[in-house]
């Protein structure tokens, strides 16, 4: 069975404090989301640079999320405390995009 995630690039709204908006995301998104059976690891990244090339990255953070099944994770993601982290964590970014990907190789 290949590998499933769920790859979420985003920015942070201008009146975000990244350490606050970091501090948020353990005590509230990752701890809740972890919970889930469909979820196996989940990590928060910082984007740092772009390799070959100047200038800023188009996303400065994103969440890597192992996923064991996306059709249990549509399930458990409708669930009340998911949903309500959802609807905060939409407050403090921008520019979010979510993509489901398998491994390939």
């Amino acid at each position: 069975m290949a590998n499933k995630f769920m790859i979420v690039l985003f920015n942070l709204n201008p009146d975000e404090n990244e350490d606050e908006f970091v501090q948020w995301m353990k005590d509230n998104d990752i701890s809740e989301v972890s919970k889930l059976s469909s979820v196996s690891e989940y990590n928060l990244a910082k984007t740092v640079g772009m390799l070959g090339a100047e200038g800023e990255p188009p996303y400065k953070y994103m969440e890597i999320i192992r996923v064991s099944d996306f059709d249990k994770l549509g399930e458990e993601a409708s669930s009340e405390a998911i949903q309500n982290v959802g609807a905060q964590f939409q407050k403090k970014i921008k520019d979010g995009i979510w993509l489901l990907s398998e491994q390939i190789a």
